[in-house]
């Protein structure tokens, strides 16, 4: 059985309409009946400036301003914090209704500072939800250290992301099960019955610097691990 990552990147430079190339997928994907949740983005105005931009939530449909004005001598990219911040929860919320993919509009600067969308990714790696993104060069290397190894690259063709995004879509839809609320007396109840793997064939034991930001997240969720301690052994299934 081979391995399926259900995280792809598009790899795309300055000049490429990432937008409407993503837009143009949801919207193929959709008319066939996949179910989608997460963010694109729509820009208006003078291309040659930054132009304004606005946050769709695919959801929802809700509609986030993520531009700001910093007058006509701006040299830099008006994005604005404040409305990816507003954005997010909506987002995170049609993530935990459990649907068929995930297209986030990009890896960019502020997912790589920490901030943006960084939140919706984790979400939906945790819950195993597959997640199409795009990431330009400047930002190649804070998203390999985000996935650590555990992400694919695809080509701005639409024939090759459409391919994978239905092939992530039916696998998913296979095996998805409806996400239920876990009280906090469950999840005690859950870590105190945990016990260590002990069958696999030389596990590996992970350390906790060195695992992708995500599953260190996952990790102080739900094994309580703190920094620089060592983590039970990791068995990864794939279908």
């Amino acid at each position: 059985m081979s391995a399926f990552c259900t995280l792809a990147a598009v790899d795309y430079r300055t000049g490429f309409r990432i937008d409407e190339f993503l837009a143009a997928v949801a919207r193929h994907l959709r008319m066939e009946g996949v179910e989608l949740a997460g963010a694109i983005q729509e820009n208006a105005g003078d291309k040659a400036a930054c132009a304004a931009m606005t946050l769709v939530d695919l959801g929802s449909s809700g509609r986030f301003d993520i531009s700001q004005d910093l007058g006509p001598e701006a040299l830099g990219c008006r994005l604005d914090p404040r409305g990816l911040a507003e954005a997010e929860n909506p987002i995170v919320a049609a993530i935990n209704c459990g649907p068929d993919l995930i297209i986030l509009n990009k890896f960019g600067k502020a997912e790589a500072d920490g901030g943006g969308l960084r939140n919706a990714f984790v979400r939906a790696i945790e819950i195993g939800i597959p997640v199409l993104t795009a990431v330009r060069p400047p930002y190649a290397e804070s998203w390999a250290r985000f996935h650590g190894g555990l992400a694919v690259a695809l080509p701005p063709d639409f024939a090759a992301v459409h391919a994978w995004c239905r092939d992530a879509a039916r696998r998913r839809a296979r095996h998805k099960r409806p996400l239920v609320a876990t009280s906090e007396a469950e999840k005690r109840n859950r870590e105190r019955n945990l016990r260590p793997v002990g069958t696999l064939e030389q596990p590996e034991l992970l350390k906790f610097e060195k695992t992708p930001y995500f599953l260190k997240k996952f990790a102080m969720r739900f094994f309580a691990t703190a920094p620089n301690e060592t983590l039970l052994p990791l068995a990864v299934v794939t279908t």
